[in-house]
């Protein structure tokens, strides 16, 4: 069965190559523009580009922010209040029959500080939990730009491969 699909493959691929250099030689395409990447650009454009490496890249960036909020919870932290009023009042004044006004204002200020306790543990297992959120994410960038390597490896040489396919076939009619 795979031999029949092996041969199947061939001639699809022969068909092909008769028919556009068949098409070629009855009308010539305008020449359209070649890209030619080596090896490295073309893995290094994978990189920047692929959608899983970027992906992976914001994963590392949000994991190291959730260790800086894990951190925050081992700091003190430290509030400071103000209030001021002032109050008048106007009474009567028996003795002299008139009315004497006054008013007095106060001023209040207020400064608080804490320092959290860690008697359970609780923050220390977020600290190591949020480390280790960002070990696999690094972990995971590094399998994806791995993975878009290889494909952009692999799709690199397997243009190369049909060109050469491409050469044999026209050698073959010719």
């Amino acid at each position: 069965m795979m031999r029949s699909a092996r041969g199947i493959g061939v001639i699809a691929v022969f068909l092909v190559v008769v028919h556009a250099s068949v098409a070629q030689a009855q009308d010539p395409p305008a020449p359209a523009d070649e890209i030619k990447l080596t090896l490295e650009e073309a893995v290094a454009r994978a990189l920047e580009h692929d959608p899983t490496v970027v992906a992976a890249r914001g994963a590392i960036r949000a994991a190291e922010s959730g260790e800086r909020v894990s951190l925050g919870a081992f700091l003190p932290s430290l509030s400071a209040t103000t209030m001021t009023s002032r109050t008048s009042s106007e009474r009567f004044n028996p003795q002299t029959g008139t009315a004497v006004t006054g008013s007095s204002t106060s001023l209040n200020a207020g400064l608080s500080s804490s320092l959290p306790l860690d008697i359970g543990g609780g923050q220390l297992a977020d600290r190591r939990s949020a480390r280790a959120t960002t070990a696999a994410a690094e972990a995971t960038f590094q399998e994806r730009r791995y993975g878009a390597a290889l494909a952009a490896e692999t799709a690199f040489y397997e243009v190369l491969r049909a060109d050469e396919l491409t050469g044999v076939a026209q050698l073959r009619l010719e």
